[in-house]
């Protein structure tokens, strides 16, 4: 009568899963073990602030980690900044460190968190109304805000207004989004694909060659300098 479903994510440095019995919202079960998750641990442990908090997705960067719960709110733990403490704030907070998911204020947002993407030194989220917001490093331009633009809070990603956004994926030094027009923009990274014209420095949309009358991009992740899509027709 019970029905698990599992959900995994791998970071450079850190793995979380997390088990979950759908007949029964508060039955969950988190592991998780990493370098930067707080302490070394070479076999998966419980996350004791998690306990009774219902999930709606999990992501792993090099040195953090995010949670995003079914009601828009975000949590994130682990280094602030990495190996490179010249880096912009990993954790979207002050603390250097946290070993326990912390709760992020985003009052700022226009909308609560839909989406949530990181990487070694990004993280960014797509709202309910459409936005993406950033922080983190910028190294290669990664977080769409310009160049050497590094925040250590969430910050609107302007050269996307007024397009609405659905989704959010980040490589190493690159990102990309979905609209909710089935559209892709990507950034940073030198964009993959210089020789097209691209530029690195703001969101542009690009195009797939060949994709036929009737398909439309269903979902995208990027790693890196590269990236996949589906397509569904």
């Amino acid at each position: 009568a019970k029905r698990l479903e599992l959900l995994a994510q791998c970071g450079s440095f850190t793995l979380q899963v997390e088990l979950v019995d759908v007949s029964q919202a508060a039955n969950h079960l988190r592991i998780q073990c990493g370098e930067f998750l707080g302490r070394v641990h070479t076999r998966p442990h419980p996350i004791g602030a998690l306990g009774g908090v219902a999930l709606a997705s999990v992501v792993c960067g090099g040195f953090h980690a995010c949670c995003l719960d079914v009601d828009g709110n975000l949590y994130t733990w682990g280094s602030a900044t990495g190996d490179d403490e010249s880096n912009g704030n990993l954790l979207g907070h002050g603390a250097p460190a946290v070993d326990q998911p912390a709760l992020l204020a985003v009052e700022a947002l226009r909308g609560v968190v839909a989406h949530v993407a990181a990487a070694s030194y990004q993280t960014s989220v797509v709202t309910t109304h459409g936005d993406v917001y950033a922080w983190g490093d910028c190294d290669g331009n990664a977080l769409g805000l310009g160049l050497g633009v590094t925040t250590d809070s969430p910050r609107l990603v302007t050269a996307l207004q007024p397009i609405k956004m659905e989704a959010a994926s980040c490589g190493y030094t690159n990102e990309g989004v979905l609209t909710r027009d089935k559209e892709l923009f990507l950034w940073g990274g030198g964009c993959w694909d210089t020789e097209a014209g691209l530029t690195a420095e703001h969101p542009t949309r690009y195009s797939l060659a060949g994709l036929s009358k009737g398909h439309s991009v269903a979902a995208l992740v990027c790693g890196q300098r590269h990236s996949c899509v589906i397509v569904e027709q």
